[in-house]
């Protein structure tokens, strides 16, 4: 942090005496006295919320920015735009929303997404299909409880 920010920050927080401590006089001093820094910081910063502060800080010329919390980064409107929160409906009626792709491109963005199996929905199947296992190994493996699942459809053969 610059001395230019230390000052804002001091303003901000209302604590100009910090600027006039010992203790917090350079860089080096304010990080060898850290955690006493932090103590009387947080004291003041617990007054306001981070949207107070963010705003309070940039008008002094600190840079700052909050950190999202879940339901707000859903509720940003660039996030919305984006199309970065998708709806997922079951065939059952139940509903889900989904972080979507971080990247993509216009010509490639994926169009189909599916809401996700239940544990254990597709096992059979991938223990057949992929993995070739046989029909009455999945049925014992089922039947002994390791895997979740129904028996499994018929093998699809795979391209080669």
């Amino acid at each position: 942090m610059t001395d230019r920010m230390w000052e804002g920050l001091c303003r901000a927080a209302g604590r100009e005496d910090l600027s006039a401590d010992a203790r917090f006089a350079t860089s080096k001093a304010r990080h060898e006295n850290r955690e006493a820094l932090w103590a009387l910081l947080e004291e003041a910063f617990l007054a306001r919320t981070a949207d107070e502060w963010v705003a309070i800080l940039e008008r002094e010329g600190v840079p700052a920015g909050t950190v999202n919390t879940l339901d707000r980064v859903v509720a940003d409107p660039q996030i919305a735009e984006r199309g970065m929160v998708i709806g997922l409906d079951a065939g059952d009626g139940r509903h889900i929303r989904v972080m979507g792709d971080p990247l993509f491109m216009k010509e490639s963005r994926r169009s189909d997404h599916t809401y996700p199996p239940a544990a254990g929905e597709n096992s059979a199947d991938i223990l057949s299909n992929v993995l070739g296992l046989p029909s009455e190994e999945i049925a014992r493996l089922i039947g002994k409880g390791v895997i979740k699942g129904k028996a499994p459809t018929e093998p699809v053969e795979q391209e080669t």
